[in-house]
């Protein structure tokens, strides 16, 4: 097996991840192979070993850097816009038209690769991989809530009410094309409403 310098290790690795996510995007997870990926690299397939275990590995390292990018677009609207209502319905909305645009995103969900690296991948490579984005707005939220912006719920509820999110594609055949724009446009109201009127009972757990 060659060896490689820390120059062609980082140029080999950027060349896999980009190649490897073309042909993921394109054939998905489940029907792409590590030799379909070397190939595309002009690189030996036991080289490939050198940089990822896997393809999963590979693939969670794509799905890594997609995520960072788009916590970093949330996280930028959440520190911009001060009036709080207005900022989770700009997170909802962005969450949403970010996902139904990425295609990256959409085909993890399309074409269940979740579940496929659920399976695939072990156990604590997964859940770091899936919660993240905890580390990332657990912190915001709470300072939220500490300021008395955000009702006391607790913030990874508050997470899972955001990661639901990203599966109301899969349902806009059986809402109805024609009236799915309003259904969202709603259930981001009422989130909005749910998390920031205080002249409502608490949320009890």
């Amino acid at each position: 097996m060659p060896k490689f310098n820390d120059i062609e290790k980082e140029n080999i690795k950027k060349e896999l991840m980009s190649k490897g996510k073309e042909l993921f995007l394109l054939n998905g997870l489940r029907k792409t192979s590590i030799d379909n990926i070397t190939e595309e690299c002009s690189i030996a397939k036991g080289s490939f070993y050198t940089f990822f275990s896997s393809k999963e590995e590979l693939f969670s390292e794509i799905w890594l850097a997609e995520e960072k990018k788009y916590n970093l677009y949330l996280k930028d609207i959440m520190m911009t816009t001060k009036d709080t209502k207005k900022m989770i319905i700009n997170i909802c909305r962005a969450t949403f038209d970010y996902l139904e645009l990425n295609p990256f995103h959409k085909n993890l969900i399309e074409r269940n690769e979740i579940d496929y690296l659920f399976r695939k991948l072990p156990a604590d490579q997964y859940k770091k991989l899936v919660d993240q984005d905890l580390f990332t707005f657990l912190p915001l939220l709470e300072e939220l809530q500490n300021e008395g912006k955000l009702k006391k719920i607790d913030p990874e509820i508050i997470m899972g009410i955001h990661r639901c999110l990203s599966y109301l594609p899969l349902l806009k055949k059986e809402v109805g094309a024609d009236i799915f724009p309003k259904v969202v446009d709603s259930l981001i109201n009422m989130i909005a409403d749910g998390l920031t009127n205080q002249n409502n009972e608490e949320f009890t757990q």
